[in-house]
C-alpha cells in the first residue's frame, strides 16, 4: 500500500461499451467520496494488447488492488499472473479471471429472467410457437456468455418451445457493427418468420435491431437481450420491434461494493472468492400501455 493513499488501478472493458461507461461513472463517484482513495482508469478497448499495456503500467506504479473488466477469458489469466509474483490482489469484474477474485453477474439465474420473459411473449403472441433458435455468443468471454444463454434456451426446452430446434449459434464479434452484418447474412439464408433471437448483450442486440430494420423483417423475430442499457429501453418503446426482455444488474449501485472489497484487499483482509450480484428483471410488460 502506498505512503499517502490507496491507490486502485481499474483496467475497463470498452469505453464504448455503455455498461461498461456506467461501471466506471459508478466507480468514480464513489471514490470521489473518499480522499484517500486513487481510482487510475485506463480502457483496455477490448483489446489484449492494449490490457496488457495499462496492466503493465499498474504494476510500475504499483498499485495496491488491480481491478480488471477485459473481454479474453483464454488470456485473462496469463495477463494478471505478474500481478500475483507481486502480490498484488486482482479483482475481475463480470467476467472471471483463474487466480483472481470475481464480482459480477449470477449468469444462471439472469439467464432464466430471459428465458421466462421470451416464454410468457411468445406464449402470448405467437402461440407459444417459435421456428428458429440464434444465439449470438461472444468467442472472447466464454464461460460466462455460455452460462447466461445456455440457461436461457434450458427454460424454453423446459417449457417445450424448442422441443424439435436446435439453437443456430452465430458469433458477434464483439462489436455492433459484426453483429449487424452476421445477421443479415443470416437473413438472406432463412426466410422464416417467428423466430427467437438471444442476444449476450444489447450492444449485440442493437446490430440485431439494426438487420431487422434494414430488411424489413421486424415482425418476424422476438428479441432478448442482456445489461438494461439505453439501447433497451429505446426497443422496447419501438412499437415496430418485439423486443421481450434485456435483465441487468444497476451500475449506479455497483461503485459503493466493489470499492469495499478494493479497500479490504489492499488492507490486507479477506474476502470471498465470488461476489455474485442479482440481475433485476426488465421486460417488455414494463413498457405495455
Amino acid at each position: 500500500m502506498s505512503d499517502n493513499s490507496i491507490i486502485i488501478g481499474f483496467a475497463n472493458l470498452d469505453t464504448n461499451n455503455l455498461f461498461a461507461v456506467e461501471l466506471q461513472e459508478s466507480l468514480q463517484r464513489v471514490v470521489d467520496n473518499h480522499p484517500d482513495v486513487e481510482l487510475i482508469v485506463r480502457d483496455n478497448a477490448m483489446d489484449s494488447v492494449r490490457a496488457k499495456t495499462n496492466i503493465d503500467e499498474f504494476l510500475s506504479i504499483p498499485v495496491d488492488v488491480a481491478v480488471i473488466f477485459h473481454i479474453d477469458q483464454r488470456l485473462n489469466a496469463q495477463l494478471i499472473f505478474p500481478f500475483r509474483l507481486k502480490k498484488i490482489p486482482t479483482l475481475a469484474l463480470h467476467i472471471p479471471i483463474a487466480g483472481s477474485y470475481y464480482y459480477g453477474i449470477d449468469e444462471v439465474a439472469t439467464g432464466t429472467l430471459a428465458g421466462k420473459a421470451l416464454v410468457d411473449w411468445v406464449g402470448e403472441y405467437w402461440h407459444s410457437q417459435i421456428n428458429k433458435l440464434i444465439c449470438f455468443t461472444d468467442r472472447g468471454f466464454v464461460d460466462t456468455s455460455n452460462m447466461r444463454i445456455d440457461s436461457t434456451i434450458q427454460v424454453l426446452r423446459d417449457n417445450g418451445l424448442i422441443n424439435d430446434i436446435e439453437p443456430f449459434y452465430i458469433n458477434n464479434g464483439s462489436s455492433t457493427e459484426v453483429s449487424r452484418l452476421n445477421f443479415l447474412s443470416f437473413l438472406d439464408n432463412w426466410q422464416g418468420n417467428q423466430g427467437a433471437v438471444i442476444c449476450v448483450n444489447d450492444d449485440t442486440a442493437l446490430g440485431v435491431i439494426r438487420a431487422l430494420q434494414e430488411t424489413g423483417r421486424t415482425d418476424d423475430f422476438a428479441i432478448a437481450s442482456f445489461d438494461g442499457t439505453q439501447v433497451a429501453y429505446d426497443a422496447f418503446r419501438n412499437p415496430e420491434i418485439h423486443f421481450v426482455a434485456s435483465p441487468y444488474v444497476d451500475q449506479r449501485d455497483s461503485g459503493e461494493p466493489i470499492i469495499e472489497l478494493c479497500l479490504q484487499l489492499a488492507g490486507g483482509g479477506s474476502i470471498p472468492r465470488q461476489t455474485y450480484v442479482q440481475s433485476k428483471s426488465l421486460t417488455y410488460i414494463d413498457f405495455i400501455g
